[in-house]
């Protein structure tokens, strides 16, 4: 798969079969074949690494929710705890009082929209 090349046309059709977990695996190794290295140099942006203890942890931890929504505080409690306790350590990190709040987002536009919503208020 080339990934400077999209499919041709206006949209790609959804293919009729699945592929293997193999085959799919693959796929996304060679998608990331030209990415840069990182682990082999410096960077200065994008890349945001402890070590690898730290990355298994996150990725355990991310297994854990992954399936559930962050829009769905009442329906996954846990979420809503996740989220209450990183705002409240953000919040004494700040030196922010009671009356200061948070939301979590995953990053990108979402996040510029709320930054910007936030400041407006």
């Amino acid at each position: 798969m080339n990934q400077a090349s999209p499919p041709d046309g206006p949209g790609a059709p959804l293919p009729r079969e699945g592929r293997s977990w193999a085959e799919l695996a693959q796929t996304l190794r060679d998608l990331k074949r030209d990415a840069l290295d990182w682990r082999r140099g410096r960077h200065a942006a994008f890349v945001w690494h402890a070590d690898d203890a730290v990355e298994e942890v996150a990725r355990e931890a991310y297994a854990l929710f992954m399936t559930e929504n962050g829009l769905g505080l009442r329906v996954f409690p846990s979420l809503r705890r996740m989220e209450a306790d990183v705002v409240a350590m953000v919040r004494h990190l700040l030196g922010g009082d009671a009356a200061a709040t948070g939301h979590l987002t995953s990053g990108g536009t979402g996040s510029i929209f709320l930054a910007t919503h936030a400041a407006r208020q």
